[in-house]
């Protein structure tokens, strides 16, 4: 199917009826051989005691190749322990369709082989199975639905010859990456900011995509031969590209010795960090520190919105962003003060990588916006969040327009808005844009339609934006 004229294929979760999901409902293949490999940590806790690996599971019987040195990570859920009401298996089973469509099915030539290229992460906390895993996996292995792109394919990226295994699972439960640290266990979580909303899972969402993430693919590429993971990226269950990425990211980011890529930010900091702590760790930065500091970071400056990245795992494991990261873990400030990994990618990466190491995506259209569920089921605004065209989908304009009549008009909702921002308040500093598109025929301005809700892609910011 294609979900960029049929968005309506993936609706709204049905209140009224118990309805098997058309994933759960399908048959499974012959070939279902599952099988398992450990992965031991290396953390140790105050005791000394080494806590828990994971076990990956995968229909492949090698676990790595050397060659493949790319992975993209998706951290699911079935339903939401959140938003009352949202289908969290409809929206991931429509983010990888998009991703299947939109980047593993592109190419540019012959070379341009990513279905060999990137293996996905699907990690969990106890609600998917051995079955979820394989019917994901086929839906990943479709063909395009047109025949000239499913004729053009090279013939090494034709789903038809693609190996199974490029999807792998792994349940975080009870693990290292997934508890709480020792010197945390007698903390009162009712003290912590924002006890209120967010609960201890939360905050060990929030420790995994800021630090713990690192430390698996290290563990992994330790003790699994073969393994030789290098560029990471991240898609939420709820990250749809929606339109072809022209250029084999991946490739972007190391030809061009990029440490950190994004596609859109948020303007969180100031009400996420403790002025205190922050005015310490900048003095320090600048007594103590023997590494250049890149960038003076203010509050004031737009995050990371980290639901899309590809980031470096060489970078984030350096020296002096694994101190960092080692400095907010040990005075439990993912927990206690809810440091989220926009707050903490951003003020590594900022800190820490030139920027001509850092790169905005603007090429492709994206959407992640979340949209809250009310009392009233036909009430259900975007309350967070943003689409944005991207310069090289032709589409885009009418993607977005679409979105915010769909949205927001015929809702009624009130809490979103829809520009378009020019170049100077999409992350000038760190867009690279070719000189093809920044110079357009007549003399255009650089723009991009947007919808925008909250604190996320907020117009007429210039270099606050990046």
């Amino acid at each position: 199917m294609d979900l960029r004229e049929d968005n309506q294929e993936y609706r709204k979760p049905n209140h009224h009826k118990n309805v098997a999901h058309p994933l759960v409902a399908s048959s499974l293949p012959s070939n279902n051989e599952i099988h398992s490999f450990f992965v031991p940590s290396t953390q140790n806790e105050e005791e000394g005691n080494i806590l828990p690996g994971v076990t990956i599971q995968t229909r492949d019987k090698i676990l790595c190749d050397s060659h493949r040195q790319n992975a993209l990570v998706v951290l699911a859920q079935k339903k939401h322990s959140t938003y009352v009401g949202r289908d969290s298996l409809d929206l991931l089973v429509k983010t990888l369709d998009l991703f299947r469509q939109n980047y593993l099915q592109q190419h540019n030539d012959e070379n341009d082989d990513r279905y060999h290229t990137v293996d996905i992460f699907l990690f969990h906390t106890g609600d998917f199975d051995e079955d979820d895993l394989i019917r994901l996996e086929e839906l990943l292995l479709q063909p395009p639905q047109d025949e000239f792109a499913a004729s053009s394919l090279p013939k090494n990226n034709n789903p038809k010859n693609r190996r199974q295994g490029s999807l792998r699972m792994i349940n975080l439960n009870n693990t290292a990456y997934w508890s709480l640290p020792a010197f945390l266990q007698h903390d009162n979580p009712e003290t912590w900011k924002g006890s209120e909303i967010y609960g201890v899972g939360y905050r060990h969402m929030c420790r995994w995509f800021g630090m713990q993430l690192w430390q698996f693919f290290e563990d992994l590429n330790h003790h699994q031969e073969g393994c030789n993971y290098r560029y990471i990226a991240r898609l939420d269950e709820d990250s749809f590209i929606l339109s072809p990425i022209q250029q084999d990211m991946f490739k972007v980011m190391q030809l061009n010795q990029y440490v950190y890529g994004y596609r859109m930010c948020a303007f969180e900091l100031e009400e996420t960090l403790p002025k205190i702590w922050f005015k310490k760790w900048k003095k320090s930065l600048t007594t103590t520190s023997s590494t250049t500091i890149h960038r003076n970071i203010e509050v004031g400056l737009c995050g990371f919105y980290t639901n899309f990245f590809v980031a470096d795992l060489q970078f984030f494991t350096s020296p002096p962003v694994a101190q960092f990261l080692q400095e907010i873990d040990r005075r439990g400030l993912f927990y206690r003060k809810r440091f989220g990994d926009l707050l903490v990618h951003t003020l590594a990466v900022y800190a820490f990588a030139p920027s001509t190491q850092i790169h905005r995506f603007l090429d492709f259209t994206y959407q992640h916006a979340t949209i809250d569920y009310f009392k009233d089921r036909e009430k259900e605004c975007i309350s967070w969040g943003s689409i944005q065209a991207g310069y090289n989908d032709p589409h885009g304009e009418q993607l977005v327009d679409a979105f915010y009549d769909q949205h927001v008009i015929q809702k009624d909702c009130p809490t979103a808005n829809i520009t378009y921002l020019h170049e100077e308040d999409l992350s000038p500093t760190y867009s690279h844009l070719p000189e093809t598109i920044r110079n357009r025929k007549g003399g255009e301005r650089f723009r991009l339609k947007t919808v925008y809700a909250g604190k996320v892609e907020v117009p007429n910011q210039g270099i606050l934006s990046g």
